[in-house]
């Protein structure tokens, strides 16, 4: 699985625009957002971005865009990467773990799935490690390390489970 350096850490010179979004945008938003992820139903949506709270995209450098909630205590909920799909934030994931399929790496590739590093093939078929099902080249799935109940990372499947 790649992550494609997606994820760092942002500060505000990352940033290169920050405003809010018209009505518009919102709705066209959200509704991306609920065709992404149809399993999360009418009341998660209202538990994650309230109808009655304005959303903001943020946009950063490298084609990364942020949507956000606006008010005193702004959070980010999805990260954007070249207008593609929509990735939840680890808040989100660890709010639903269900919405994306999961594989799960042994202990002993921990710290370098923490770090970032690519995840091989060995770190799930050892033992503590399980290959999810049914996922396929191309899916966006959650990594979780063996014994902990959180995901700790998400990016793209190079490889399906069954050739896994």
């Amino acid at each position: 699985m790649s992550s494609a350096g997606l994820f760092k850490k942002f500060t505000q010179e990352t940033v290169s625009q920050m405003a809010a979004t018209k009505a518009s945008d919102q709705r066209r938003i959200r509704a991306k957002l609920q065709e992404e992820y149809p399993m999360l139903e009418e009341q998660h949506w209202e538990e994650i971005m309230p109808k009655k709270d304005d959303i903001m995209l943020v946009k950063c450098h490298d084609a990364v865009a942020m949507v956000t909630t606006c008010g005193p205590k702004p959070r980010v909920l999805f990260f954007q990467h070249h207008e593609g799909l929509f990735f939840p934030h680890l808040k989100i994931l660890h709010m639903f773990p269900w919405i994306l399929p999961v594989h799960t790496v042994d202990i002993g590739g921990a710290k370098f799935v923490v770090s970032g590093a690519n995840i091989m093939c060995p770190g799930l078929t050892s033992k503590g490690g399980k290959i999810g099902e049914g996922i396929n080249a191309g899916d966006l799935c959650a990594v979780k390390l063996e014994g902990k109940t959180h995901p700790v990372a998400m990016g793209f499947a190079l490889m399906s489970s069954a050739d896994i």
